[in-house]
């Protein structure tokens, strides 16, 4: 049952001609400018050995990362020869790629058997999770748009999201204006991202070429299995999602929707304090539409709709409202997202702990 459920959840989404359109694309950087660029030195791998959490589980080499890190400076020589083969050769040994997938329960006081209530924990190897931490400061977006993601971040908490939030809703109360917002709920984000949009987004960024050709390898060739107790499932293959417990997930993740944030963020409608369009605030796949009006919220949740399909995203039914004097009330037309009747939202107390999962008692305006 498991190896089904994630087998189908892992291949739902098409490459749409982007593994092609890569490789022709890193073929044609690597013959105009020559490979490797990029040179892992033995000090920043060193670097990261000791950033390393230890104490962990093993994966499937069942090599702790308590080996690497008490390994000195003659194990770091070899690990950085080894790694380096990896750049220049975009090849990635098997046993090094693999990982488990062990099932967790979301809700305990929920459905035990319905497979939605489980969240998946991946167990990866040490030397994946070692070489993932080193390229990952190499991989980022310098796109202006990425201000409006709060999560993954440096410096970043859902408590400043949530403070801009709503110190905007009370900008805007305090000059006796509503606030219209939309909470966009995506259907499992992070499963259905299409790795080969992701890695063309990584070239067109100016990443090194050797390591989108790497990961790019590394996520076409990997297997996975599940593990249920004492029962292990056949390996299968992976053909979309970013890796489960991956370094580079979140990154990469945030930078596959960092389009979708700039096509709003610079439509000139929505929320504007000082110039400053916040009109867009994303915390990971949660995303908040904020708009003075609701013609124009209609605006964003069409801007939305026409590029959530670019990168295969869908979007639950039943999206939420939000706190104090907000209005919303969205849903589906015709298979279009359109704004429904106004609702007023009952006064709360937004928490940062709450920003993700609250729930809003609502009431119809008269």
């Amino acid at each position: 049952m498991w190896r089904n459920h994630f087998n189908q959840l892992y291949n739902c989404v098409a490459d749409g001609g982007y593994q092609k359109k890569l490789y022709n694309r890193i073929n044609e950087v690597d013959f105009n400018s020559g490979r490797p660029a990029y040179v892992i030195t033995v000090q920043e791998l060193l670097n990261c050995v000791f950033k390393q959490k230890v104490g962990k589980a093993t994966g499937p080499d069942d090599i702790a990362m308590e080996a690497i890190v008490n390994g000195g400076p003659k194990l770091a020589v070899h690990l950085c020869f080894l790694f380096n083969l990896f750049l220049q050769f975009s090849y990635m040994p098997s046993g090094i790629m693999q990982s488990v997938i062990v099932p967790l329960v979301k809700d305990k006081s929920g459905d035990l058997s319905d497979v939605n209530n489980y969240r998946a924990i991946a167990i990866s190897t040490s030397m994946s999770k070692l070489f993932e931490s080193i390229v990952a400061s190499e991989v980022g977006s310098p796109d202006d748009a990425d201000k409006y993601q709060f999560c993954f971040k440096k410096g970043h908490s859902t408590s400043l999201c949530t403070d801009i939030f709503k110190k905007t809703v009370s900008y805007y109360n305090n000059r006796s204006s509503y606030v219209f917002t939309c909470f966009i709920d995506f259907t499992k984000a992070f499963h259905r991202v299409n790795y080969w949009k992701m890695f063309n987004k990584l070239l067109d960024d100016g990443i090194d070429s050797s390591i989108v050709a790497v990961l790019a390898y590394w996520y076409s060739n990997q297997l996975i299995c599940v593990r249920w107790q004492s029962s292990v499932s056949n390996s299968f293959s992976i053909g979309n999602s970013t890796r489960q417990g991956g370094i580079l997930s979140p990154t990469l993740f945030s930078r596959y929707i960092c389009d979708l944030l700039s096509q709003i963020s610079t439509t000139g409608v929505g929320c504007n304090i000082g110039g400053l369009f916040i009109n867009v605030l994303a915390y990971a796949d949660d995303i908040v539409l904020l708009a003075p009006f609701w013609n124009a919220l209609q605006q964003l949740l069409s801007v939305l709709e026409m590029h959530i399909a670019d990168i295969d995203m869908t979007c639950n039914h039943r999206l939420r409202g939000s706190a104090s004097t907000v209005l919303t009330a969205t849903g589906q037309v015709n298979g279009r997202w359109r704004i429904l009747t106004p609702h007023r939202i009952k006064t709360h107390e937004l928490t940062a702990t709450k920003f993700r999962t609250i729930d809003y008692v609502r009431e119809r305006t008269h």
